[in-house]
């Protein structure tokens, strides 16, 4: 006996399995209603958020009513081109600036040094009729600061010039 019990264990055979294994009549497993209730719960618990995070995502928008009316009647990213100029000396951070700018769906123009090296702060500059598009890429970047480009009259083109990185926008 001692030598069955132990075969049985080293193959993981239970008692149900013994029993079917040897013709005898199976019981039916024993009902968990705790197991139930907590599948239940944890499905609950898993709507509610997917719900809370849908509602996040498309409920109520960001800001006034007008902000995403203007941000709705503006072209889509893709038709913009965004020239992306270091202005403080380090590449690396202009590069990084690039590619989140590539992220958002803009289309990429030059990513080069500036003029000059002392920006204390990173901009982003338009063309005339293109405040809107500076505004929303400056939102999108954290940034709050957008200025006029002297000159030009492509309202599609805008120029980010990246300043320190420690600096905020």
């Amino acid at each position: 006996m001692l030598a069955l019990l132990r075969y049985a264990t080293s193959l993981g055979i239970d008692h149900r399995e013994a029993r079917r294994l040897s013709g005898l009549p199976v019981e039916p497993p024993p009902r968990r209603p705790i197991g139930r209730w907590i599948a239940g719960g944890g499905a609950v618990v898993l709507l509610g958020v997917l719900a809370t995070a849908l509602f996040l995502a498309f409920g109520r928008g960001s800001g006034s009513a007008f902000a995403g009316r203007s941000a709705a009647s503006l072209p889509p990213p893709w038709k913009f081109t965004v020239d992306v100029l270091n202005g403080d000396g380090d590449i690396n951070y202009t590069r990084r600036l690039a590619d989140r700018v590539g992220s958002f769906g803009y289309r990429l123009g030059h990513v080069t040094k500036a003029n000059r090296f002392g920006y204390k702060q990173t901009v982003v500059y338009f063309e005339r009729g293109g405040q809107a598009a500076a505004r929303r890429l400056a939102s999108q970047l954290g940034c709050g600061t957008v200025s006029p480009l002297p000159g030009g009259t492509n309202a599609r083109r805008l120029v980010v010039i990246a300043g320190p990185a420690s600096a905020t926008c």
